[in-house]
């Protein structure tokens, strides 16, 4: 990518963490990037980082315009450094859409239409405030750089500012920036022109007409192109941002063609199996993959996947767990993994120097989680169920069509975790009484390994 060359082609792409104070990233915030790249991924691009005070889409926002960012952001270059990760800083403006609560700042876009999402009325932008909303995208870029960033990613998708500018019925103006490429042109110029070393990209969206318009007339001024899906203006384009089940896997994949110009391709959303992102990349779809959601799951898959370690690899669910918590202001997430936003604090597990008995009483899935958690610090597990299946209302839901996915995948995962550490600890007891399969069709690996250890033991 421009001067930048990757180690690999997996990519963890920008997405909210809620890891920030007073717009400024914390230890755990260096903590969760440090777990991804000593786990291997090629690099990583930092969340949405406003360019200017109008841009902050919520509290939790980084500032890239304030010069404390480089202190803060040298920090986090430096320990994604070490492990041969390269950063890029996402660069934004949130324009018309405002995630946070009332009271608001006043919104700006460049005419005075309603984001339907968050029904908040924008005032149209005067000249010289997109003037100097610009000189915020190259004043932060330049900071960036100061601190050692690797490249910058210019947000024009999801249709916050950048997007506007160039959406048909979003740009009213009659003055020299209704010219639709105007706006994002300028911002890449003045990037360039204050960090000429570093890469340079942008994202848009790929379900969005007006990006496949566009992307041509950018194409020449950019190091890569990056793609997603998804618009933050609609209830159900937002749900296309971070697209769950029953969506299908790899759901970008159809819509890349049209940003397959010149630059090297990123693409993400729904890539989560190591397996499939190869073969995307094998055919074309794309030059690397963003495997975001794969990565909070488990932020050793790239590493995994080199080894040969793939049926190691835990997988995401699809429960948009990650997600909510952004949204609901605390910080990110997972619900198969509970080290992710905790890395700093909640280390992997560890041998406990004074083995014991522990029982877990239900085989849904907290129990399973602590199951796991609990054989792994090296304790003897004793699993209690009362029905005849494993999962509890997750082995409901997977009747469902739209909550299959979910419930194959998080059995798929404990079984894994699971039988590992039977396989590990063979002279343990981890049994449970009357376990049938309760997400499939036949006896898993697990459920044989623990029907055989419980009919020799009493309960």
């Amino acid at each position: 990518m421009g001067a930048v060359e990757l180690p690999n082609r997996i990519v963890s792409t920008a997405h909210q963490t809620t890891l920030v104070h007073e717009h400024l990233p914390t230890d755990d915030f260096v903590a969760y990037h440090e777990a991804r790249a000593r786990g291997g991924t090629g690099l990583i691009v930092l969340e949405a980082t406003a360019v200017h005070p109008s841009g902050l889409l919520t509290p939790h926002t980084l500032a890239g315009y304030r010069e404390e960012i480089v202190p803060a952001l040298a920090g986090v270059a430096e320990t994604v450094h070490r492990h041969g990760t390269r950063l890029f800083v996402q660069l934004f403006h949130g324009g018309r859409e405002q995630i946070s609560d009332p009271p608001r700042a006043p919104a700006l876009a460049p005419s005075a239409v309603p984001s339907l999402r968050f029904h908040v009325e924008p005032r149209a932008l005067s000249a010289g405030e997109i003037a100097d909303i610009v000189d915020g995208y190259a004043r932060s870029a330049a900071l960036a750089a100061k601190a050692g960033v690797d490249g910058i990613e210019i947000s024009a998708a999801h249709e916050y500012l950048a997007a506007q500018f160039f959406t048909p019925g979003l740009n009213r103006r009659d003055d020299e920036w209704a010219e639709p490429t105007r706006f994002l042109r300028e911002v890449l110029a003045g990037v360039r022109s204050v960090a000429p070393t570093l890469a340079l990209g942008v994202r848009f969206s790929a379900d969005s007409e007006a990006a496949k318009a566009v992307v041509g007339d950018i194409a020449p001024h950019v190091d890569y192109v990056s793609v997603a899906l998804g618009a933050s203006s609609t209830y159900l384009g937002s749900s296309g941002i971070v697209p769950p089940p029953p969506l299908p896997e790899n759901a970008i994949a159809a819509l890349t063609p049209p940003f397959r110009v010149e630059p090297p391709l990123v693409a993400t959303s729904r890539v989560v199996d190591p397996v499939e992102a190869d073969r995307l990349v094998a055919d074309g779809r794309c030059d690397a993959v963003g495997m975001t959601r794969a990565l909070i799951t488990d932020p050793e898959l790239p590493r995994k996947a080199r080894d040969g370690r793939l049926d190691e690899v835990l997988r995401c669910i699809g429960c948009n767990a990650c997600i909510a918590h952004y949204h609901a202001g605390t910080p990110i997430g997972c619900a198969q993994n509970p080290r992710t936003g905790r890395e700093r604090t909640m280390g992997p597990a560890a041998r406990s120097a004074v083995g014991r008995r522990v029982v877990v009483v239900g085989g849904g899935p907290a129990g399973l989680a602590a199951a796991a958690e609990a054989g792994a610090a090296g304790h003897e597990v004793v699993l209690l169920e009362r029905s005849d299946r494993l999962g509890g209302q997750v082995a409901l839901a997977r009747s469902a069509p739209m909550h299959a996915e979910l419930a194959r995948s998080l059995a798929v995962n404990y079984d894994r975790l699971l039988a590992a550490l039977i396989a590990a600890e063979p002279g343990t007891a981890q049994y449970a009484r009357g376990l049938a399969d309760s997400m499939g069709n036949h006896l898993s690996d697990l459920e044989r390994l623990v029907e055989s250890s419980s009919s020799r033991h009493e309960m």
